[in-house]
């Protein structure tokens, strides 16, 4: 059955289920709530404050979809992009970081829940295969 553009933004079911199992096991997840289809509120362990996430699922985040998100929920701090296959602007990024929200695809998204302020706007996975070269060598 067609879509007609369902997912063009709405985060499929799946992959809420994925990020959700994801945070289930995280260490530094106390818990998920739904708001609704776009924003779950992450509960995160010890001092580090909950995480109001945006989840999306464009193909490419530009400023503007920044710009529109946060129009749409002003109290956001994550924004998380679904898709494997999508990415985000370097415009997209530096707006969310000015106005202090965390813009990650998936998996950065959950290294950077372990972090709080600057570390955690500004995390950056490491390079998994350099790491293995470092090792190797």
């Amino acid at each position: 059955m067609p879509e007609f553009g369902r997912y063009k933004k709405r985060p499929r079911p799946e992959s809420v289920a994925a990020f959700k199992r994801a945070l289930a096991a995280h260490s530094a997840v106390d818990g998920v709530e739904d708001v609704n289809d776009h924003v779950l509120i992450i509960r995160r362990t010890g001092n580090r404050p909950n995480l109001r996430t945006y989840i999306t699922n464009v193909y490419t985040l530009g400023g503007a979809d920044i710009d529109e998100i946060l129009a749409e929920d002003d109290d956001t701090n994550l924004i998380v992009s679904f898709s494997a296959w999508s990415n985000y602007t370097s415009d997209a990024k530096g707006q969310a970081l000015a106005r202090g929200v965390g813009l990650f695809k998936f998996g950065e998204a959950l290294g950077a829940i372990h972090y709080v302020g600057s570390r955690f706007l500004n995390y950056t996975p490491r390079d998994t295969g350099e790491r293995r070269r470092q090792r190797a060598g």
